[in-house]
């Protein structure tokens, strides 16, 4: 009989395992926190959230436009076309940001972008991808670990410093939101001293090094949150979703994951029921944080309760970071993405016309 390490190793070690366990979950949920009132009216509170073009990230847009909130959507592609979508439906401000968030410089230059904006109460970080195999981003790192880990510790820790997080009219904290995952607990054992250094991997190993940028993100924050009570801080999985996630799943496994995932996973909507209730109902004091896998409260990975996985990162990141706020060479901001308002290089913005001059 397998030791319970392995066997919990093994739960996400390939993409069949992981849908069996998403299967499996499924049928075990319990629920800890309600489902979300959507009639709660969050007029004047503005929510950003990253990975917003497609599945989750757009189907929590959706609902939290028809409860009337503000959004800034951001996302790699343009979120254009949902933005103009989302201002029609809930008649409030809808801004798209086009940001690469596998590229730190790009990240820098969001943060500068968000704090300079009106002000946010909340941030939704729930930009995923799954490799298939080691790719390096602009600055050497591997992307997963880059979008799961690297930027959304710079985007903390860049809203922060701004004070760009703020109350809620009602007096709510900030909040950060983190889509997080249940193969955290399948990454890989490894060495604080060497963080960064992900080794090369294929199509069998890639939803364990998804993990592993995911658990050390979990590590960071659960680590973060106590010396940072004035912000609300929530890190969940949730759970299996019919989404593109698996975009880059093997072509011979696509025809038989992506009719699976339709048929039994479910939709983005009804997946987005745990962020929708903390955003719904925030909390007015300050509060451990918490994990949720779907709507049930659990533990996270031992191995993300270790307080020095956090520090390590920290420093290992931090020489990164430094380099990044330094000045940019002559022409070397050939990373970013043209600003469609004007000739500069910088994430797209778009803002909705002023509805003062329609009829």
């Amino acid at each position: 009989m397998a030791s319970k390490k392995v066997q919990a190793f093994t739960k996400h070690q390939s993409p069949w395992a992981a849908t069996w366990t998403a299967l499996r979950d499924l049928f075990r949920a319990s629920q800890d926190i309600p489902d979300p009132d959507p009639t709660i009216n969050l007029a004047g509170v503005h929510i950003a959230i990253t990975g917003a073009r497609s599945g989750l990230g757009a189907a929590l847009a959706r609902q939290l436009a028809l409860q009337g909130a503000q959004l800034t959507l951001i996302s790699r592609q343009s979120p254009l076309s949902l933005a103009k979508e989302l201002s029609e439906i809930s008649q409030a401000p809808c801004v798209a940001l086009s940001c690469d968030l596998s590229d730190l410089q790009q990240v820098n230059q969001l943060i500068t972008l968000l704090s300079q904006g009106p002000a946010l109460n909340s941030i939704v970080l729930n930009a995923g991808l799954m490799a298939q195999s080691k790719r390096r981003t602009p600055q050497g790192l591997e992307e997963m670990f880059a979008v799961h880990c690297a930027a959304n510790i710079l985007l903390m820790e860049g809203l922060y410093d701004a004070q760009a997080l703020v109350q809620r009219q009602d007096g709510a904290l900030p909040q950060v939101l983190v889509t997080s995952s249940e193969a955290h607990r399948s990454s890989p054992d490894f060495s604080p001293p060497g963080l960064l250094d992900v080794p090369d991997f294929g199509m069998r190993d890639g939803i364990r090094w998804y993990g592993y940028s995911k658990l050390l993100f979990l590590a960071w924050v659960h680590s973060f949150a106590p010396d940072h009570p004035e912000w609300s801080i929530h890190t969940l999985c949730p759970g299996p979703i019919n989404s593109n996630i698996a975009r880059e799943a093997p072509t011979w496994v696509r025809p038989f994951l992506g009719p699976l995932m339709r048929l039994l996973f479910p939709s983005p909507s009804k997946a987005a029921r745990p962020l929708l209730y903390h955003l719904s109902t925030p909390s007015d004091s300050p509060h451990a944080p918490t994990y949720l896998h779907m709507q049930a409260k659990k533990e996270i990975d031992r191995r993300a309760q270790d307080p020095k996985v956090a520090q390590s990162l920290n420093n290992q990141l931090r020489p990164l970071c430094r380099a990044l706020s330094s000045p940019e060479e002559p022409g070397s901001s050939s990373s970013s993405v043209p600003d469609a308002r004007a000739g500069r290089s910088s994430p797209q913005e778009y803002l909705p016309t002023d509805r003062s001059s329609e009829q």
